[in-house]
């Protein structure tokens, strides 16, 4: 196999396996963006919900958590369905749509909540041409937490939502449930009213604003990890020390006050935090290929001491041609193996994708099988050594690739 063949097949494996981390996400982004676009100017929509989009910046919010048309989403308290108005045509034809509205089976349930689910589910009901049929489920933490089959749900979101778990003590158990609903590596959204730093709970219980080192404790506490934050939702203007907290603010404008004041600040300053679950949260992928490789070095290294005692050479080849080639396959295998093995547990770590992380461990052994039995050859036909050596050095640079990537990220 001539070297410039090799090199190409090594460049073609890493331009796939690599350049596929960047191109499906932007595709399904330019999808999901159109089908945004349609929702945002649809007829369904009021004008009154539209002047909101100018505060909410609903298109920029939902691309940066990664919403795409085929996913299975749940939101979190949709209340009247605002953003539901916006995701729902969105995932209408080949999503999943779960909206984990107010736990009616629960006693203590306000009378308002229930008419506001009650209205929203006849709302669904008359319009499945614009929304298909979303599944509605019961949230009421800590009692009332199945939004959706467990391990099922690409996307999780919640706005402007926490202050009301942390005033009942029920947030960690709201976040349990988020983690519990995703699939490993699934996405949790949450766009929250933002409290000063230092903000004291009692204060941040009262004024409806939560500071953002709660909120992100909160996801932590529940397993999750920050992957990002963004400043789509800030507002600049929102000094947060308002007489009657965040409702004095648009869309409430509670109080017996200067309401021009208050709507010139518009609605209030937010933080927009995008958290995972980590992919090791499902069985890891590396174990099953170290465990693979390694009973491969067991097999080369039992085949290098029966030839030994063969041909009774304690120490070096004895210039015995298959000793040699025995003990080539077992140095070659300990020289790049462990490293290899190490570079793709890494990628695994930083949460790279499965698929990545089963098609670097296939291709691994695959390349070591091709290297073992080439050399192994009196007669060798050098096409299988080069082959295994190249798809072994194709391994470990895109690892190598994937986690410098992620550590610059």
């Amino acid at each position: 196999m001539p070297w410039r063949y090799s090199v190409s097949i090594v460049a073609a494996y890493c331009i796939v396996v690599f350049t596929a981390s960047f191109t499906a996400p932007a595709i399904a982004q330019s999808s999901a963006g159109a089908l945004l676009d349609q929702a945002l100017t649809g007829k369904h929509r009021t004008e009154a919900s539209r002047l909101r989009d100018q505060y909410r910046h609903p298109k920029e919010t939902l691309l940066f958590f990664g919403l795409e048309p085929g996913m299975s989403v749940v939101e979190i308290w949709p209340g009247g369905g605002w953003y539901t108005e916006i995701i729902g045509p969105v995932l209408r034809d080949r999503g999943k749509y779960y909206l984990a509205h107010y736990a009616l089976e629960d006693p203590k349930l306000a009378g308002w909540q229930r008419e506001v689910r009650e209205k929203q589910q006849v709302k669904i009901a008359d319009q499945a041409a614009v929304y298909g049929k979303p599944a509605f489920t019961s949230f009421g933490p800590p009692e009332h937490v199945t939004i959706a089959p467990a391990g099922s749900a690409d996307l999780v979101l919640t706005f402007r939502n926490v202050h009301n778990w942390s005033s009942r003590n029920s947030d960690l158990a709201a976040f349990k449930a988020f983690y519990s609903a995703l699939k490993p590596g699934g996405i949790l959204g949450v766009v929250e009213h933002r409290a000063k730093p230092g903000t004291t709970l009692e204060r941040m219980v009262k004024s409806g604003y939560m500071t953002e080192a709660h909120v992100i404790t909160l996801a932590e506490q529940a397993d999750f990890k920050l992957l990002e934050k963004t400043e789509i939702n800030a507002n600049p203007l929102d000094t947060t020390d308002h007489p009657d907290g965040v409702w004095t603010l648009l869309p409430m404008l509670r109080g017996w006050l200067d309401k021009d004041k208050y709507r010139a600040i518009g609605e209030s300053d937010r933080m927009t935090l995008k958290f995972r679950k980590p992919e090791y949260a499902a069985m890891p992928v590396t174990p099953l290929y170290a465990a693979l490789l390694g009973l491969m070095f067991i097999a080369l290294s039992l085949r290098t001491i029966r030839l030994r005692r063969r041909y009774r050479v304690a120490i070096g080849d004895g210039r015995n041609a298959l000793l040699q080639r025995a003990m080539r396959v077992n140095a070659n295998f300990a020289e790049y193996v462990p490293l290899t093995v190490m570079l793709i547990y890494f990628v695994e770590l930083h949460d790279g994708p499965r698929l990545h992380v089963h098609l670097l461990g296939i291709t691994l052994v695959c390349g070591r099988l091709l290297h073992a039995w080439g050399v192994s050859q009196a007669q060798e036909n050098f096409r299988y050594r080069t082959a295994g050596i190249m798809l072994t050095f194709g391994v470990m640079l895109t690892a190598c690739l994937l986690v410098l990537l992620y550590q610059l990220e």
